[in-house]
C-alpha cells in the first residue's frame, strides 16, 4: 500500500530520534510513530484519557499559548542559583504564592526579562527540563 505522509513538528521527530538513541533502540523513527498510533488505537477504548474529548478538564496554567498541567515545575537560573515555582490548580505559585512567569522573573532579577527565555519548564510528563521557549506554540 502507498503511504500517506502525516506533517508532525520537526521538534517532536528529533525529540523521538533521540529518544530511541538514549534507549539503545535502531528503529526508525517514523516506523515508531506507525506503531504509536497502533497503539493509541489498540488503548483508547478503554484508557478514555487517550481521547481528548472524553477527558476530565485538566487544571493548570494557561501561559498564553503554552498549557502547564498541574504539577508541572519551573525554575529560573540567576547568578548561579535556581528559583523554582508549581502549578497548583490552575495557578503558577512561587513561594506559596499565586504569581506569572513576568512576576517570577522580575522578582529574582529586579529587572524586565523575557520569561519564555529565562524559565525552563518541567512538566508532570517530562524526564528532563525544557526551555519555555521551545515549548510555546507560536502562531
Amino acid at each position: 500500500m502507498k503511504p500517506i505522509y502525516v506533517a508532525i513538528s520537526p521538534d517532536i521527530y528529533f525529540e523521538l530520534s533521540h529518544f530511541l538513541a538514549e534507549q539503545g533502540a535502531s528503529e526508525d523513527p517514523t516506523d515508531m510513530i506507525e506503531q504509536a498510533v497502533r497503539y493509541w488505537m489498540e488503548n483508547a477504548e478503554w484508557k478514555e484519557d487517550l481521547i481528548p474529548s472524553k477527558r476530565e478538564p485538566q487544571r493548570g496554567y494557561r501561559w498564553k499559548t503554552l498549557f502547564l498541567p498541574e504539577g508541572t515545575k519551573v525554575r529560573m537560573r540567576y547568578k548561579g542559583q535556581y528559583y523554582y515555582g508549581e502549578v497548583i490548580g490552575d495557578e503558577l505559585h512561587v513561594d506559596g504564592k499565586p504569581t506569572s512567569p513576568a512576576e517570577f522573573t522580575l522578582k529574582i532579577t529586579k529587572t524586565s526579562r523575557n520569561a519564555w527565555r529565562d524559565i525552563e519548564v518541567m512538566r508532570p510528563v517530562d524526564k528532563v527540563w525544557r526551555l519555555a521557549d521551545t515549548l510555546r506554540v507560536v502562531s
